[in-house]
């Protein structure tokens, strides 16, 4: 609890420097995001800088973050990535995204370069967004969380290393004030003042899968944002106030371990079998007793065959054909209860089948020669 340093001072501006954002990087440093208000002869920019571990200032000095003409942002949001670069994100104002407010974001490589242009994270564009929150995810990539007016509450959106969303927005809960917290086995977990001013939680997989149902933190009568923070042990604690009163509590995680093989009872089918035939049963091997798991395929043979998501049964989709092929490999994914999975590929051989020939004459005479000299040929026609 001992203070390193002096306290840094870097923001200075013509009327106002508030709402400070701030994330920690991968090198141990952090990036700091700030409201400069009429600092530019504008109404309201987004502006930043950057300190490494030590406390000195790694990049050159304060920028803009949001360099648009158009006036009016506020409410910046920071996140550190996992390739050591940020991304900060910010409620641009007066119709930017064509109606009231919407979210921008804009993307920062490990040296502090600008990557691609800003971009709109939000999809739904009527009425507000506003009060953006980010993490950056396990995978590289990264989660945004706003409040949305129109549509009546906390919404989010996923994206890739690059900024390419992944999926469409989804809804988190009913309320606004969101904030959120990446934990150290790849979850993140996203909390938010309800409309009855309760403070409500709601785990994530690193997929955006939700874990569980929402949680109640604190019940209705609290006020205030509720800041996130994740802890070294696996747990999380949030913090919020009522009146004049902080509060906070702390969340353990279960310890949980991913799938450590899937494994098949059968790994062939005739050739003759119709779609739809059970090729085999996929079952996980978990240390965690008791774990739940759903399945998929990340690599189906071309569509040639599908897994049951609950059961892990492996079927046919279509008539295999030996002559065509003689195997096809597929690939196992298996997805415990918290979204961590493993991965295995099999080879499904297609078994031969002999088929003798038939021969159907016509009104007419009909002749089977051999033209082969030498050969033995015989017409058996059977007991």
């Amino acid at each position: 609890n001992d203070d390193i340093g002096k306290p840094l001072f870097f923001a200075t501006g013509t009327i106002q420097q508030g709402r400070p954002a701030v994330a920690t990087l991968p090198d141990g440093g952090a990036a700091f995001a700030w409201e400069d208000w009429l600092g530019d002869a504008t109404e309201g920019n987004v502006k930043a800088t950057r300190f490494d571990a030590s406390g000195r200032g790694v990049w050159g000095g304060i920028v803009d973050i949001y360099n648009s003409t158009w006036p009016h942002v506020d409410e910046p949001a920071v996140a550190g990535l996992a390739d050591g670069g940020f991304v900060v994100t910010w409620t641009a104002h007066n119709r930017r995204d064509g109606s009231e407010t919407g979210i921008y974001a804009r993307l920062y490589d490990p040296n502090s370069n600008r990557v691609g242009n800003e971009f709109r994270v939000n999809t739904h564009t009527a009425g507000e967004q506003y009060q953006s929150a980010a993490t950056g995810l396990s995978d590289g990539g990264f989660v945004v969380t706003w409040t949305s007016t129109d549509q009546g509450g906390v919404y989010a959106q996923r994206f890739l290393a690059d900024g390419a969303p992944v999926g469409a927005e989804f809804r988190v809960g009913t309320g606004s004030l969101s904030a959120l917290e990446t934990l150290p086995n790849g979850e993140f977990v996203v909390t938010w003042l309800t409309a009855a001013s309760a403070i409500h939680g709601q785990r994530y997989a690193w997929d955006s899968m939700p874990i569980g149902d929402q949680f109640v933190i604190a019940p209705g009568g609290y006020y205030g944002t509720s800041p996130t923070a994740a802890l070294a042990d696996g747990g999380f604690v949030v913090t919020w106030f009522s009146s004049n009163t902080v509060y906070a509590k702390r969340y353990e995680l279960p310890a949980n371990a991913a799938p450590t093989a899937i494994l098949l009872n059968g790994e062939s089918v005739t050739e003759t079998a119709p779609a739809g035939t059970i090729v085999g049963i996929a079952t996980a091997v978990d240390p965690d007793v008791g774990d739940s798991f759903s399945w998929s395929l990340i690599q189906d043979a071309g569509g040639r065959f599908a897994i049951d998501q609950a059961t892990g049964t492996i079927t046919t989709t279509v008539g295999l054909d030996y002559e065509m092929a003689a195997s096809h490999e597929i690939t196992v994914r298996v997805f415990d209860a918290v979204r961590l999975y493993r991965d295995e590929t099999f080879t499904i051989d297609v078994e031969d089948v002999t088929v003798g020939d038939r021969y159907v004459g016509t009104a007419g005479d009909d002749i089977i020669a051999f033209p082969e000299v030498g050969s033995v040929d015989a017409i058996d026609g059977g007991a």
